[in-house]
């Protein structure tokens, strides 16, 4: 993690999780997405760090520290605390194993997802959706080119339309 910069600025980073192993079609998007990403970061914008992180991974047990359930767990905590949410997004059910006794939590990321964090507070997480607006990987990039990183991205697309 970052700290405080000596000439007292704030230290601003971008990370990119994205999911492995896509549809061709999916993977050129997400390509892209990072391409621009690091165009930003050229320029000047935030620092990037990209992660890889698993079509599913369970919740529960020895895996709930793994670096997926630990990302959930802040931007989750991030979503409640600022009324929106990811849960269009991040999928979790509960699955019963023949081989284990208690039923598992599982979560289903997304195929790219980024969070903004300014000093290492976590300021947004995209996508996200509230009742009315959907903020998705492309909006928060607007929002990172049009300048200030710490701010949360506005949603363009409403809501409905991108169910």
């Amino acid at each position: 993690m970052r700290e405080r910069k000596a000439d007292g600025t704030s230290s601003r980073r971008i990370e990119c999780y994205v999911r492995a192993a896509l549809p061709a079609s999916v993977g050129e998007r997400q390509r892209e997405r990072i391409e621009r990403l690091r165009r930003l970061e050229a320029d000047g914008g935030p620092a990037v760090t990209i992660h890889t992180w698993p079509k599913r991974v369970t919740l529960d047990g020895p895996a709930a520290d793994a670096l997926a359930p630990r990302r959930y767990r802040a931007f989750a905590a991030w979503a409640h605390e600022h009324d929106v949410s990811i849960g269009p997004f991040f999928e979790t059910r509960t699955c019963q194993s023949f081989l284990a006794e208690e039923p598992r939590r599982e979560l289903r990321t997304p195929s790219i997802c980024l969070a903004a964090s300014v000093d290492d507070a976590l300021r947004w997480v995209a996508p996200h959706t509230d009742a009315d607006r959907t903020c998705t990987v492309v909006d928060a990039l607007d929002a990172l080119a049009a300048g200030d990183p710490a701010a949360v991205p506005n949603g363009t697309a409403e809501r409905a339309a991108v169910r």
